[in-house]
């Protein structure tokens, strides 16, 4: 193999071979006089699809190199572009579309904020997926709880409480009270002394105080010690009404606030660390007590309120010093409000209303005595 010299490769044209195929040569002049020019025998033979004689590669010095094809030339294929060094493969035919493709931009790099963004989404997400699973392990547990206290003469879970990452408890319909180890199947770690109606309201106390508080359709509340449940710490017997308002003091160990139903209506906070019944403060709102939840923003207590004998307190949030004196009334609902409860930070409090609305207050920013506000 002969190596072609630059002067060479600069003249090189594709020229038509014997049997239809491409070959590089260095162009000679033809009739025409001009280098790389077809000669009118090679153009005519190429249009008819016959075969010629090439000028020898010894001529040249540049070695013929052979590329099969199986069909004739076309006169309009015998036109060849010039070849150029540093060309990889066999050259493509005049008239050939180009095989190369318009380069792709590069995708922008993320930004630092975008980045950061992606983060708190993808933790959010995670957190959600918490709150659910934890949801269903509530349910998984209480329809383990009805199971395991044979069903019949209990009925359906009506109240659910957390203990702890682990600590479930639940209260029935026939009156039971117990508490489950989410981590164990088959049965509750332990039961309480039941009441004699329904279970409407449960809550344990803050870290560090052993007591769970139940209140039920037989008018009274009963805290019990979970370190030896087997009977009754304290039995609170003062309201006259269902107890399903009930809330542990989270800075003050031993203080129980509770809400009395449509007949009592009466707020009470009790010293559960007393050897008897002990009661610290207590007000008639003339409505029923549906909710009742410590702020500790405001170290206030928010109380939330369904039917009433004085249509100026039904349907509405309200806000209590420690010692009961009234702060503010929150007003919008339609309805009696069913539900209540308040941010960990204590800023915010949340109602559900009969009237089918969830409604956010933001008690942080509420001053003032006597006064009123809406969401």
């Amino acid at each position: 193999f002969h190596l072609p010299t630059a002067q060479s490769l600069a003249r090189r044209t594709l020229s038509p071979m014997r049997r239809g195929g491409w070959q590089h040569r260095a162009s000679s002049p033809g009739k025409s006089g001009k280098p790389g020019s077809l000669n009118n025998s090679n153009a005519s033979a190429v249009s008819s699809g016959k075969s010629t004689t090439s000028t020898p590669a010894s001529q040249s010095g540049v070695s013929i190199r052979t590329l099969s094809s199986s069909a004739s030339v076309s006169s309009a294929e015998g036109a060849a572009a010039a070849w150029t060094p540093g060309s990889r493969g066999k050259p493509e035919p005049p008239g050939a579309k180009s095989s190369s493709l318009p380069s792709t931009p590069r995708a922008e790099q993320p930004s630092k904020a975008s980045l950061a963004a992606a983060e708190v989404e993808a933790a959010a997400e995670v957190e959600a997926t918490k709150a659910t699973a934890r949801a269903e392990v509530s349910l998984a547990a209480a329809a383990d709880l009805v199971t395991s206290l044979g069903g019949g003469g209990e009925g359906r879970a009506s109240s659910l409480s957390w203990g702890g990452p682990h600590e479930l408890a639940a209260g029935f319909a026939g009156g039971a009270v117990a508490i489950f180890d989410v981590r164990r199947r088959g049965g509750a770690a332990c039961t309480l002394p039941a009441h004699r109606g329904e279970v409407c309201g449960l809550r344990f106390a803050p870290d560090g105080v052993a007591q769970l508080a139940s209140g039920s359709n037989d008018h009274t509340v009963r805290v019990c010690d979970v370190r030896s449940p087997r009977a009754a710490r304290l039995e609170l017997t003062a309201h006259s009404a269902a107890v399903k308002a009930l809330d542990f003091c989270p800075w003050r160990r031993h203080c129980l606030a509770t809400g009395g139903g449509t007949t009592d209506g009466s707020i009470r906070i009790w010293d559960t660390g007393a050897a008897a019944e002990r009661e610290l403060q207590s007000v008639a709102t003339g409505s029923q007590v549906s909710g009742v939840r410590w702020s500790v923003a405001r170290r206030e207590l928010v109380t939330s309120h369904g039917f009433s004998s004085m249509n100026s307190t039904s349907n509405s949030v309200r806000l209590w010093r420690p010692n009961l004196l009234p702060v503010a009334q929150l007003t919008g609902h339609r309805g009696r409000v069913l539900h209540l409860a308040v941010s960990p930070d204590g800023g915010t409090a949340l109602s559900a209303g009969s009237d089918e609305t969830l409604r956010f207050w933001k008690i942080s920013s509420i001053g003032g005595a006597g006064g009123q506000a809406s969401p």
